[in-house]
């Protein structure tokens, strides 16, 4: 199997070849950003800050960047979250384990732009989390005051994850009056 190199991956949603039989393959970009904030992850675990910033920075960036269209963009095929609905069928009205109703296009490219934009919030957080950790405080108020405003609109006030964008704000502010 071909290994794609970080150049390569850098251009998210273009294919990629094989080396031996030409086969092409699409990366999609949700993949390629999900990557990226999973090594921001794993650099901020280790210290590294420079370098989870950089990851952070190049997932914001990717996010940012209008959908596709291409179907195939990663947030409209892993079987996540069952938001059709229904009963599932099965006997006696029990849910069918892994049965899902297949969703029009329209809820397809609502439910893909929920998760594009709520990936986009994490990857704020991510990212003002980066800044906060370097002692940049005010590009990290700016970076978790974005990712509020994504989160909230595209997950609503209540989701954990608006939650956690929310407290790591007020804890960075807290710690600003605390330290000015």
């Amino acid at each position: 199997m071909h290994s794609a190199s970080a150049k390569q991956l850098s251009r998210a949603g273009s294919p990629l070849r094989g080396r031996k039989h030409g086969i092409k393959w699409f990366v999609p970009s949700s993949r390629v950003a999900a990557t990226l904030l999973n090594l921001c992850a794993v650099y901020t675990s280790i210290g590294k800050h420079e370098w989870a910033l950089q990851h952070a920075r190049e997932a914001v960036q990717l996010l940012s960047m209008p959908a596709s269209g291409r179907s195939g963009d990663g947030f409209d095929d892993d079987g996540g979250d069952d938001d059709g609905g229904g009963d599932g069928g099965g006997k006696g009205g029990k849910k069918r384990r892994g049965h899902k109703r297949k969703l029009r296009p329209e809820e397809r490219l609502e439910l893909s732009s929920r998760r594009r934009k709520g990936m986009l919030a994490v990857a704020l957080h991510n990212l003002a989390c980066s800044l906060e950790s370097l002692g940049n405080f005010d590009d990290a108020i700016r970076a978790y005051n974005a990712a509020q405003s994504v989160s909230e609109d595209s997950l609503g006030v209540d989701h954990s994850v608006s939650r956690l964008i929310r407290q790591g704000l007020t804890n960075l502010r807290s710690v600003r009056v605390h330290f000015s």
